[in-house]
């Protein structure tokens, strides 16, 4: 079921992506490994091979995906 698309008229998508919304926005957060995510099928691809080496790129992570998550009892809430 498509929940989210951009589609041109007559034409096919270049790649198709299937993954949740919080699995998306921990990757984007840099939270979660993007290699370990497509491993784990929690992230699918399907497309050209020229598109799907460079996902991770194309994809990116947030200006603050490079700052460490606190603990849970450091957070607050």
């Amino acid at each position: 079921e498509v929940e989210l698309s951009y589609v041109l008229p007559k034409r096919k998508p270049d790649v198709e992506i299937e993954v949740s919304a919080p699995k998306l926005a921990k990757l984007w957060m840099g939270w979660e490994s993007f290699v370990d995510a497509v491993a784990d099928g929690d992230l699918q691809l399907r497309g050209p091979t020229v598109y799907l080496d460079t996902a991770e790129a194309w994809l990116g992570q947030s200006r603050v995906a490079h700052i460490k998550q606190r603990p849970l009892e450091q957070r607050v809430f």
